[in-house]
């Protein structure tokens, strides 16, 4: 009947209305330490060094610098590659850039590792989190929230002492990083620590703040410029949330 439709109408009217009212805004949460001549670098690895090449005006008024730079592979905010303990496997400048870049989760290990600081993470972990928030979805990054970024500029505090073969820092297990690449077949592990070792591969490393990030409902980059042949690069780490907000015009009634 036309009151029907007119009924319909009405409510698809204001349906409609309400879906108008939803903006979407981005916001990018930066998880990377900045990298320096004071940055952590793994073990002996040079730290990172600048120098200008030429500094002054090139005509006058016109003012010109250019410099280079060098630095370690493994050291502060950086991305492993294959390569690194894989023979043959591929290099930083080899992985392609959709394997850089993917749909991110949020573990809060934090607790955990407050409690003992050589905390592995476990699978038990994992499905725990997945019972709270869903299924890890396949191809992802998984981000694992240690609280430790914090102590990052403090070398003794971030590593547990001066001695490489006794470090001492919160990581994942062996048994769940596989379990991980086994069974959600992830891009990206990464970690707000040293490395996410026993298992390294495509481990993203020393992130800061993972806090920040949401349990799910973020894309994580990680993009390193594609030096040849290296086995590892900084990256800048970050990540992108979609938030959505609804505007209410006053006097709507919804």
């Amino acid at each position: 009947s036309y009151s029907d439709f007119s009924t319909k109408m009405s409510r698809l009217l204001m349906i409609l209305s309400v879906l108008m009212a939803v903006t979407w805004s981005t916001r990018i949460i930066d998880l990377s330490h900045k990298h320096g001549p004071e940055t952590l670098m793994f073990a002996d690895f040079p730290n990172f060094r600048r120098s200008d090449i030429f500094k002054g005006d090139i005509f006058p008024g016109v003012f010109f610098t250019y410099g280079k730079y060098s630095s370690g592979e493994h050291g502060g905010t950086h991305m492993d590659a294959p390569v690194q303990i894989v023979k043959g496997g591929r290099s930083i400048s080899d992985i392609p850039l959709e394997d850089r870049i993917a749909v991110g989760v949020q573990i809060d290990c934090s607790q955990e590792a407050a409690r003992d600081r050589g905390f592995l993470v476990p699978v038990q972990k994992i499905l725990d989190w997945e019972k709270a928030y869903g299924r890890i979805p396949n191809q992802a990054a998984v981000i694992m929230n240690f609280g430790w970024s914090s102590k990052f500029n403090n070398r003794t505090l971030y590593l547990g002492n001066d001695d490489i073969y006794s470090y001492v820092f919160p990581a994942v297990s062996a048994e769940a990083a596989d379990w991980l690449y086994t069974n959600r077949h992830i891009k990206m592990l990464g970690t707000d620590t040293y490395t996410p070792d026993p298992l390294s591969v495509n481990g993203v490393k020393n992130l800061k703040g993972p806090e920040r990030l949401p349990h799910t409902g973020f894309i994580f980059h990680a993009s390193p410029v594609k030096y040849v042949g290296n086995t590892a690069a900084q990256v800048r780490a970050y990540a992108v949330i979609e938030e959505a907000s609804t505007t209410t015009k006053p006097g709507s009634g919804y």
